[in-house]
Formats: C-alpha cells, sequence, structure tokens
C-alpha cells in the first residue's frame, strides 16, 4: 500500500477497511531501550499513565471511497516516544476514531482533555486509539464500535442515542488520521453539555474536565483545540463538503 501524498486536509469516504497485521513496528523495535527510558521519565511525571496495547497504523491508501490501512499492534510506551520525538518515524501514522457529536441545533460539542491524559488541557473531537476490544475474531478493525466505545466512556452517551450520518469524515493533520463519523442526537447543546459534564463528576478519573459548544467556523480556530479536530470542524460549520476521493 502506498502513504497518502502530505498536506492536512479534509476528506470524505464511504467505507473503512482496516486489519491489524502480524508485523513489528520496526521504529519500536530499533529504539526499545530509548523508549523504556522515557516511558521511566514520563511516569515519574504522570504515575497515572498505562502502558497498555495499542495499535499503529503502518501502511494506508484510499481507493474507491475506502479507507484501507494495516495497523500493527504495539504499546502505548512506543507511541510516547514517538510523539515526544516529534513522529521521528514518518513513515507510520497515528489512525484513530472520533466522534463528531452535533447537537440538536447542529452545534459540535469538543471535550476538553483532563489532567492525567496525554493531551491535558486541549480540546478534541470524543475519540481515541484503537485497542484490542476493537479487533474482531478475523483481525478486522470495527471503527464503530471504537468510536462508540470512546464516546460512551468519555460522555455517557450510548450509540443507540444517536442518528448516525453515513460515511466517514477523515481529518488528515501530519501524523494524525483522525477517522470520524458524523452523530446527531436530539437534545440542545446546553443541556447535552450539562449531560457530558454530570458523567464526568461521576467517574474516579474522567477523561473530560469540561466541554465547549462550537456553533460556528470562526469558533473553532481557538488555539487549544487540536488541529486535526479544528479543521474538520471548521470544514463541516462552513458547509462545504469535501468530494469523494
Amino acid at each position: 500500500m502506498s502513504h497518502l501524498a502530505a498536506g492536512d486536509r479534509v476528506l470524505s469516504i464511504e467505507r473503512c477497511d482496516l486489519c491489524v497485521v502480524d508485523e513489528p513496528w520496526p521504529f519500536a523495535v530499533r529504539e526499545r531501550a530509548a523508549i523504556a527510558s522515557n516511558w521511566r521519565r514520563r511516569q515519574a511525571q504522570n504515575p497515572a499513565m498505562f502502558n497498555g496495547r495499542i495499535y499503529i497504523m503502518l501502511r494506508h491508501h484510499i481507493a474507491r471511497g475506502t479507507l484501507h490501512g494495516a495497523f500493527a499492534a504495539t504499546d502505548f510506551a512506543s507511541y510516547v516516544f514517538w510523539r515526544d520525538s516529534g513522529h521521528a518515524d514518518a513513515s507510520v501514522r497515528d489512525g484513530f476514531g472520533s466522534a463528531i457529536l452535533r447537537s440538536s441545533e447542529r452545534h459540535v460539542l469538543l471535550g476538553h482533555a483532563g489532567a492525567h491524559t496525554l493531551n491535558a488541557g486541549r480540546c478534541y473531537l470524543p475519540g481515541g486509539f484503537i485497542d484490542a476490544r476493537d479487533v474482531r475474531g478475523d483481525g478486522t478493525i470495527d471503527i464503530d464500535a471504537s468510536i462508540a466505545r470512546e464516546l460512551t466512556e468519555e460522555t455517557g452517551i450510548g450509540w443507540d442515542e444517536l442518528d448516525r450520518r453515513p460515511g466517514y469524515w477523515l481529518s488528515m493533520c501530519g501524523p494524525l488520521v483522525s477517522i470520524a463519523v458524523e452523530l446527531k442526537i436530539d437534545q440542545p447543546a446546553v443541556a447535552l453539555r450539562q449531560r457530558i459534564l454530570h458523567h464526568a463528576a461521576r467517574e474516579a478519573h474522567p477523561e473530560l474536565a469540561d466541554v465547549s459548544i462550537v456553533a460556528s467556523a470562526n469558533a473553532a480556530a481557538d488555539p487549544k483545540i487540536m488541529l486535526y479536530s479544528r479543521q474538520l470542524v471548521v470544514h463541516l460549520l462552513d458547509g462545504d463538503p469535501p468530494p469523494h476521493r
């Protein structure tokens, strides 16, 4: 598979064909000692960090409205070192699911990452890493299940409450590939925000510290919003759907 061309962009696609392959991540193997040293430093700074299994996207391409992606199993420590090193291995991408949660007014809700998380203080579309719970027995990845799981964990909102728009939005942003679905819920944005905050208040270690309501493309220009989320929200709220590739 060939890699997508560099450059930030938003694309609309129809389907995802994602799978886990039985291959190592060469960067993680080569940098094992540096990864361990960096992880000790990171854990000393934030003892809440847990070195669980995640997946990194080794290869990907888009053909006939479908994102094809091959993922390798790795651990969070390797991912953190890759990120801390300025994404030194440019051959891979961080591919993950995101939820575009839209209120009855069609505003978009963004979460503020909690202080104990890797993106503390930043705003983003609810979502996160693909993990083993999202991998079917045949090795294929259920990206909708991944998005649904992350959304419920972060906001308390169940998938069965949502009206899912067909297809996916890709936000290509440097080393990040956000695979997002647009979800409508029949509640006003202010009430929805309060509901999510109430859910977070019941959690011992909530992933979200706050929730922002974004009603216009101009409001999405806030620099606290992570760029992949910002460019997608601006694109949607501008009302200019991208062509299929």
